[in-house]
């Protein structure tokens, strides 16, 4: 049996015969819907097994590969359509699974003749006969497409504020992210200055309730908070130094306590394009410095 395990704050597993969770973080837990429909991606099959996702927030469209080896066959592909509707929900999942060996499972119908242009690649764990499958943390990568989609669907279905460019820049650079990122913040940023008081107190739809755009707003920068410190989580995992979000940092001298700067690695916006431009030209760190960074007061 082939298990996908979508993981990245609530989560959501999947097998090749139907049957489907999903567990929000605070414990909820739901079975997922599940039937054999006609998939509408890219060289999609019909009585293609199709899981409806509840309604998930900023789902993003692509395709998860599935090996069994390195630069081997697929064994699996995992199908995002966010704007699908099925099985009462919208955004939904569709799981293919290889039928070489015979069909033991309703997914193993084979693959999609086409992909989307997204896609991710992972490598199956478990062992033949047994429980085999994969669990998906986003990279970062795919997090920086997340962000960019999450906020585009936000000012656009919230806020009623569109600036009108591709969320997501045609070359998946970091660079073309930083310039796709930059252009398109500012451009939000001068649209949300000509809102008057008025504007921010009225409600509007958030979800399956209804919130002031001030809300709104605030659980919008929240939210791109938590994005920015999962990037952190990832380039510390990576070994990378990291300079200040908003003060000083273990990289920038250790603790305030102890004489520690606030450093960010670029003084402005147009700076920081120029620097990336260049192959980077971030300021300089300090490092640790001679003091242990811990909060823990001293033992008495």
């Amino acid at each position: 049996m082939h298990v996908v395990s979508i993981a990245r704050g609530p989560r959501t597993g999947v097998d090749e015969s139907g049957s489907g969770l999903f567990t929000n973080t605070s414990g909820f837990t739901s079975a997922l819907p599940s039937g054999l429909l006609t998939d509408p991606g890219p060289g999609g099959l019909a009585n293609a097994l199709t899981y409806g996702l509840l309604n998930p927030p900023d789902l993003v469209t692509g395709d998860l590969l599935v090996q069994e080896v390195a630069g081997g066959p697929l064994s699996d592909l995992i199908r995002f359509n966010p704007s699908q509707s099925c099985l009462g929900t919208t955004g939904c999942l569709v799981f293919y699974s290889d039928n070489l060996d015979g069909a033991d499972a309703i997914a193993d119908i084979g693959f999609p003749t086409a992909l989307y242009t997204n896609t991710v690649t992972l490598l199956e764990i478990g062992f033949e006969g047994g429980l085999q499958g994969v669990i998906y943390t986003p990279t970062a990568r795919a997090h920086m497409v997340h962000q960019c989609m999450s906020e585009h669907k936000w000012f656009t279905g919230m806020l009623g504020i569109d600036v009108g460019g591709p969320p997501i820049p045609a070359e998946e650079t970091r660079l073309a992210f930083i310039r796709r990122y930059a252009q398109d913040s500012a451009q939000r940023l001068a649209r949300l200055a000509e809102r008057n008081a008025e504007w921010w107190g009225q409600d509007v739809a958030f979800f399956d309730t209804m919130r002031s755009r001030a809300w709104v707003m605030v659980r919008r920068i929240a939210h791109t908070a938590h994005h920015r410190a999962e990037q952190t989580t990832l380039l510390r995992l990576l070994g990378r130094q990291v300079w200040s979000v908003y003060g000083p940092s273990v990289d920038t001298g250790g603790l305030p306590a102890n004489g520690a700067r606030t450093i960010y690695p670029y003084p402005s916006i147009d700076r920081l394009i120029v620097g990336e431009t260049r192959g980077g030209e971030k300021a300089v760190l300090p490092g640790l410095g001679p003091l242990p960074s811990t909060e823990r007061p001293p033992p008495s």
